[in-house]
């Protein structure tokens, strides 16, 4: 009290001391703040990149399940292709085989014939 009686200038210089430090300490508050929330949006960030990565991987895996089924479907069709090409293969073996057994009849068949004649055995 006897500072505010005898010198009211120093006492006016330290209430703005007071009051500058007062606007400080709310400033830096205020910074802290703005640094708790920059902080959390950086880590939303962070997650957005994580999120963003994770979904080209699925669009990675959706384009090689794609791929897959295709191959498969391909694959498939070869192998019936293949199936098929051997199929013709043994009938037109089997063609050639009956035109000769046919031809070996046509030749046998008189002597079928006289062979029945002979012992009247049917063949």
């Amino acid at each position: 009290q006897l500072q505010i009686k005898h010198n009211p200038n120093d006492n006016k210089v330290i209430l703005e001391k007071v009051k500058s430090n007062d606007e400080k300490l709310d400033k830096l508050e205020k910074l802290e703040e703005k640094l708790d929330k920059l902080e959390k949006l950086e880590e939303k960030l962070e997650k957005l990149d994580k999120l963003e990565k994770l979904e080209e991987k699925l669009e990675k895996l959706d384009k090689l399940e794609t791929l897959e089924k295709s191959y498969c479907e391909k694959s498939e069709k070869s192998d019936k292709l293949e199936i098929l090409g051997k199929l013709e293969t043994l009938e037109k073996s089997y063609c050639e085989i009956l035109v000769k057994l046919e031809k070996l009849l046509e030749r046998n068949i008189p002597v079928c014939n006289q062979f029945k004649k002979i012992t009247n055995i049917e063949l």
